[in-house]
């Protein structure tokens, strides 16, 4: 998703003279970036990551705070491409996603193979450090 930002802040770097065919092909590699991994992950993940007391709660608050950004993205894209221009926005768009990339590499524990019990396990141990 970040290298299909990125292709898209080069579709745009000359506004004189836009790619259009590469900022359609960006624009479907991020779609499809997206719809391949956190459209359907996200809440895959937040059930998985949380403990079962507050699963219902912390599930309930990451949709709430999935739809506040998608609002605030909406509002903020148009008044951006105009301020800074759309390569501007679309490398400063891809810089936050890869600094969203390194957080999730870093931060977000593997589940594969574990049960949500094992999970709760490891979240306690880790808790306790």
């Amino acid at each position: 998703m970040a290298l299909s930002l990125c292709g898209l802040a080069g579709a745009f770097a000359d506004e004189a003279h836009p790619s259009p065919g590469l900022a359609l092909a960006s624009l479907l590699v991020f779609i499809l970036g997206w719809d391949i991994s956190w459209a359907g992950l996200m809440l895959a993940v937040v059930a998985e990551v949380l403990p079962q007391r507050v699963r219902g709660t912390g599930t309930g608050l990451a949709y709430a705070l999935y739809w506040l950004l998608s609002f605030v993205t909406a509002q903020f894209l148009e008044s951006a491409i105009h301020a800074l221009g759309s390569a501007p926005t679309f490398s400063a768009i891809g810089g936050m996603c890869g600094i969203v990339l390194l957080w999730t590499w870093r931060c977000v524990p593997e589940t594969a193979n574990r049960s949500l019990e094992e999970m709760e396990e490891t979240s306690h141990a880790v808790r306790r450090e």
